[in-house]
């Protein structure tokens, strides 16, 4: 057992002491790496304000075009250079328990609108196990009202991810929401991501843009 010990070590020892010039090297390799992730994911950030920047100033964006009977429907797309394959286009629509800009009109919409709409999701099952109790589902609306947005993934489309945000009019009444769509293994749906800061910041500025 001792020998064990010892050959291991000296493994150890081995793979850690690289000389110097290929340890610098790799260090260089690194380093460019993550410089060309950071540019990468800047340039994705300017494509991201480009895209936003178009939706916000859709003229076409009024809550009788973009809410259905009971599900939001898609008014204006902005593709990304690398378009996600999706099945949903203008005139289709959203779930509202199951998809990100589905939770952002049921928290927005006013209560004589969104309470059917979500009763009737709740009759067809359309909503995640977690929610079906209403507490919970409560909970969850306010919680997207308080953050002014919401993050979801995997049950519109499997491994698409989502963020959105409302778009609220000068009289604090909800126009449509704005969501992004990726990749659910690589796009940061989180609230804290890139995706979220810039919808959320066009969002908080849509006001003034509509006024």
């Amino acid at each position: 057992m001792s020998v064990h010990r010892q050959n291991a070590e000296v493994v150890l020892q081995h793979r850690i002491r690289r000389p110097r010039a290929q340890a610098a090297a790799h260090e260089i390799h690194r380093v460019g790496l993550a410089q060309r992730e950071r540019r990468v994911a800047a340039q994705q950030q300017v494509a991201l304000r480009d895209g936003v920047r178009h939706i916000v100033e859709d003229r076409r964006l009024e809550t009788h075009r973009t809410w259905g009977s009971y599900s939001p429907v898609i008014v204006s797309v902005a593709e990304s250079s690398k378009p996600i394959i999706m099945t949903k286009r203008i005139g289709a629509t959203m779930p509202l328990l199951l998809s990100a800009t589905g939770w952002i009109f049921a928290s927005f919409l006013p209560k004589a609108i969104a309470g059917p709409a979500i009763q009737h999701a709740l009759q067809e099952g359309r909503v995640m196990k977690e929610y079906r109790n209403r507490q919970a589902l409560d909970r969850k609306l306010a919680e997207t009202r308080e953050a002014r947005l919401v993050g979801h993934s995997g049950h519109l489309l499997a491994n698409i991810a989502a963020v959105s945000t409302p778009l609220i009019d000068v009289r604090g009444q909800l126009v449509a929401a704005m969501t992004v769509f990726g990749d659910a293994q690589q796009f940061d749906y989180s609230l804290t991501g890139a995706p979220a800061e810039i919808i959320k910041e066009a969002s908080l500025a849509y006001t003034g843009i509509a006024s």
